[in-house]
This record gives C-alpha cells, structure tokens and sequence, in this order.
C-alpha cells in the first residue's frame, strides 16, 4: 500500500504535468495568432490623406486628391502632392457621423482618407469628408 506522502507526490506530478500542458498550449495559440496578426499588419499598413478631392471616375471608383498645406500634422506624416484611390465594397464614406456613398463625394470636398496599399493601389478604407460651412 501507497503511503500518504507518495500519493501526495504523485497528484502534484500530475497537476503540474497538466498545468505545463495548458502553458504550452497557451504559449502556442499565441506565438501564432502574434504570427498571424504580423503577417495582416504588414500587408495591412494604414496610411491617412488629407486634401481636396480633385476628380472623380465613378465607372472605375476611383478618385484623385490633391493634398492641402493645412492636412499638416505635428502627430503624422503629412504626404504632399495627388494620390488616386480605389474604392472597393468595403470603403466607408461618412459625413459628420452620417453615412454616405460613393456618389455623393463631390469635386472639390475636403477629405480625409485611411487607406493601404493592395496590389500597387491605394486601396480607401474610409472617406471622411468634412462639412464645411456645415454644423455636425
């Protein structure tokens, strides 16, 4: 017959093996979920523009802006000259919290835009264009 002290031992053997088993696999989901989100966030970098929207190419959603001397921020880098974006059925577009759609961005509206590069494109993942003369 086992003694006490034995039994004792052979219990705490046994939680810590199951105690390291649920570490390692904790340890594990996490390396690879790290993995994962490094390999999204690479492809995924998100970039802001501000400017003036200079054109529109409704038939290949696309548009052009053109950016302004007061987009300047002391937080970010501020990008100078035009960029185009393309816009997919996942860009948002919002006006003073209101939703809006692709038609309703107009020549000369003042933007900010989030977007990524995807396949050599600037690819608009949300559009905010700013109510001028207008309050929120």
């Amino acid at each position: 017959m086992l003694s006490r002290k034995t039994i004792n031992k052979r219990k705490a053997a046994v939680l810590l093996t199951g105690l390291f088993a649920v570490v390692a696999a904790a340890l594990f989901a996490t390396s690879f979920v790290h993995s994962a989100y490094s390999a999204y966030d690479e492809e995924m970098k998100m970039v802001a523009f501000k400017g003036e929207v200079t054109s529109i190419d409704p038939d290949a959603k696309t548009f052009t802006v053109r950016s302004l001397e007061s987009a300047k921020s002391e937080s970010a880098i501020t990008l100078k000259g035009e960029l185009t974006f393309a816009m997919d059925e996942w860009t948002k577009v919002k006006q003073c919290d209101e939703d809006k759609v692709f038609s309703d961005l107009k020549v000369g509206d003042h933007v900010s835009v989030s977007y990524h590069e995807k396949e050599g494109k600037s690819l608009a993942d949300s559009i905010a264009i700013e109510a001028l003369g207008k309050k929120c």
